[in-house]
């Protein structure tokens, strides 16, 4: 009589189809108790096609047109806080005043 080879790969696969949430351990003691020597390595090797696999790598994907950006963002931004530094060098008297109460807020600020 010739005996029927059994793939053991597929006893293990079809465990695993109708339980989801089981480990390897576990799997590989429900198929060993239905008479196949079966490891939890096997059990691993066997479902490595089958489990979810990452899909989002670490970084930007190679050829991302998404560049890292300067604080600056956009040039609208960049003009209008220019803008606001000349008002506010205007109302201080000059450059060389602005800097100088910046200075002494800074300090003041460091001391609080």
């Amino acid at each position: 009589m010739v005996k029927k080879s059994v793939n053991k790969s597929e006893v293990i696969r079809e465990y695993f189809k109708s339980n989801p949430q089981a480990g390897p351990t576990e799997i590989a003691r429900a198929v060993s108790d239905q008479g196949y020597a079966v490891s939890p390595a096997h059990v691993n090797q066997a479902l490595k096609g089958l489990r979810k696999k990452r899909t989002k790598g670490r970084g930007r994907p190679a050829g991302s047109k998404n560049k890292a950006t300067a604080t600056l963002a956009t040039p609208n931004k960049a003009m209008s806080q220019l803008s606001m530094a000349a008002d506010f060098c205007k109302a201080c008297g000059g450059v060389d005043v602005a800097i100088e109460l910046l200075n002494s807020l800074k300090q003041i600020a460091s001391k609080l």
